[in-house]
């Protein structure tokens, strides 16, 4: 399987976000707070703030889900394959359950075939996820998922701040 790491978060945006993670072995651990979050425990990402975490897993889909609320919404994100036949992805879904995202982490395995980390970072434009450094993970994947992670982080944002959403420029 592959595992995905939520290593640091910017918020650069005129927005509060939470993040909420359910897994029920990893516990995400602020260094900037000192302070690790239980299950379900709300992390507050203020405007301005810059924060790094470690142990802070993106959970495996039917184990959990990391979600990412806003003013006005929010995306469920778990990583696990699309289909029977795909690599293992990170994937989004509304709160209607709907799958609005998904990008190929890496190669489905046993247990931790594969590893990705990753930054999250919000602006009033967008809310992008950055692939910071992989292993076990092809080059090809690795351009893929770029790509496509740049192309959702206007529609993400959107989810999240509804129709506080002003277009930049």
């Amino acid at each position: 399987m592959a595992t995905v790491w939520l290593e640091k978060v910017f918020n650069l945006s005129d927005y509060s976000f939470t993040l909420l993670q359910n897994d029920g072995t990893w516990r995400p651990y602020c260094r900037e707070r000192g302070q690790s979050y239980g299950r379900d425990e709300e992390i507050p990402i203020n405007s301005g703030e810059v924060l790094r975490f470690d142990h802070f897993f993106i959970p495996w889909a039917d184990w959990g889900r990391l979600r990412v609320q806003g003013p006005e919404g929010g995306v469920d994100f778990v990583v696990g394959p699309a289909s029977w036949s795909s690599l293992d992805n990170l994937r989004g879904f509304d709160d209607g359950r709907n799958e609005i995202f998904t990008v190929e982490m890496g190669p489905r395995g046993s247990w931790w075939s594969s590893s990705v980390s990753l930054h999250l970072v919000f602006h009033n434009d967008g809310m992008r996820w950055s692939i910071w450094s992989a292993n076990n993970v092809g080059g090809d994947i690795l351009s893929k998922a770029g790509s496509l992670l740049d192309q959702a982080a206007t529609e993400l944002i959107k989810k999240l701040i509804g129709g506080l959403f002003k277009p930049a420029g």
